[in-house]
């Protein structure tokens, strides 16, 4: 019964974005309002990684992608509040989310974001871990951004926390450089900055503007 009427969203949705059907919106994060910046000072400092698959994998234009998420993101609370009984309570510590076009599994995708919504205020960084389909890389590949633009906004990285994970000085003003490895010992001793991998990659892309209305002031640790 879940399963067919999630994919009876999925068409809905599919046949709303062809037919240019209009659905309400909600407010959601942009790029004046934020999450705390990378560097904490209230502004984001360094390179911003714009959209590489906007217009292909989901919307480009910011009413149109907002108005698809919102009604995705609707129709996956309807079949939560459903399923609520049998639902464990609190916060998800980790979702697996698919990460296609919008139209295809973007009900999916935001059936695992609307449970983020529990952690509305409390969830203060997003990991985004997720597959390379264009740029191989031995090991985890993180990026030089300090942000990472949608439509919607621009979402800062967590960048000190990036320099923790590679054993780098974490108070150093000095930006990532791609090629940059982890340094011996450090916490994640796999990272490495890879500009590369992360210039074309829609896998971690398409999961922000889904976290951008569901949890407005996380920050970024994109893989």
């Amino acid at each position: 019964m879940v399963l067919s009427e999630i994919f009876r969203g999925n068409n809905e949705v599919r046949e709303a974005a062809r037919a240019g059907v209009q659905i309400d919106t909600v407010s959601v994060a942009s790029a004046s309002d934020a999450a705390s910046a990378a560097d904490g000072s209230g502004k984001i400092t360094g390179a911003i990684r714009p959209p590489a698959v906007a217009g292909s994998f989901y919307p480009a234009d910011r009413t149109a992608l907002k108005q698809l998420i919102t009604h995705q993101l609707d129709y996956s609370r309807e079949v939560l509040q459903q399923l609520e009984p049998t639902l464990p309570a609190g916060v998800p510590k980790a979702v697996i989310v698919p990460h296609a076009g919008y139209v295809y599994s973007g009900t999916a995708a935001a059936l695992a974001y609307a449970l983020l919504e529990r952690g509305r205020g409390s969830v203060t960084r997003a990991v985004i871990v997720g597959p390379t389909h264009r740029v191989a890389v031995r090991g985890v590949a993180c990026s030089t951004a300090a942000a990472f633009e949608t439509p919607l906004g621009t979402v800062p990285v967590d960048v000190v926390a990036e320099r923790k994970a590679l054993g780098l000085e974490s108070a150093s003003d000095e930006p990532l450089r791609s090629g940059t490895h982890a340094r011996p010992g450090a916490p994640a001793p796999a990272m490495i900055v890879n500009d590369p991998t992360h210039t074309q990659e829609h896998a971690v892309e398409v999961q922000i503007p889904f976290l951008q209305p569901c949890s407005a002031q996380t920050s970024l640790l994109c893989r």
